[in-house]
């Protein structure tokens, strides 16, 4: 039996040092991706952030690859931007090459970045879910739960998204999948906490 790994190029717009002439996709190539992307209705979401009213940065999940200095400049633009939003403004914005799309939950926003040929009401349902999720595990979800327990927080949106795409749409089958996390960890909890004789 023999395995193989799939080795893909470095794409050019993820590394700007990356020489152009070198790249494994042409432009071409790019464009007929994102069109059958589009043409599938599948999605790549860049980032989602979660922020309070205050602009305090409660979670973070990047899809794609950036420096810690750009992330914080990604963070810092968009959480100025969404906080000074009117509440009767769309839940929709161009920022640079992204669509942001974006969702008031009770003290916290829910913000995703999104490439430009994506559909926003699907990405406004994606957050949507995501919450639905965190509602069903913590049960009416709030700030609190997200602050102290964002392990899970996080493990939900891994059961949920990979990618930047949806992985799971279930709410039975990432339940089921949290459940068993659960067990397992209550499992090892009680097994590390016997003495050793």
């Amino acid at each position: 039996m023999s395995y193989f790994i799939n080795v893909s190029v470095t794409s050019p717009s993820l590394c700007p040092s990356f020489p152009s002439h070198l790249s494994a996709r042409s432009s071409a190539a790019n464009q007929r991706e994102a069109h059958r992307r589009a043409r599938l209705g599948t999605r790549k979401i860049r980032f989602i952030l979660l922020f309070s009213r205050q602009g305090k940065l409660r979670l973070q999940k990047w899809f794609t690859p950036l420096t810690d200095r750009e992330k914080r400049k990604v963070i810092r633009d968009v959480t100025m931007l969404v906080l000074a939003r009117t509440p009767r403004s769309s839940n929709f914005l161009h920022w640079r090459d992204l669509k942001i799309v974006y969702k008031r939950y009770a003290s916290l926003y829910f913000c995703a970045g999104l490439e430009e040929q994506d559909n926003e009401l699907l990405a406004l349902e994606v957050l949507h879910r995501y919450v639905e999720l965190l509602d069903k595990y913590f049960g009416n979800v709030c700030e609190l739960d997200i602050i102290f327990n964002f392990e899970k927080a996080y493990f939900i949106l891994d059961e949920f998204l990979m990618g930047g795409e949806v992985l799971e749409t279930s709410k039975v089958a990432v339940g089921v999948s949290l459940e068993q996390a659960d067990t397992l960890q209550e499992t090892m909890e009680e097994y590390m906490n016997k003495p050793a004789y």
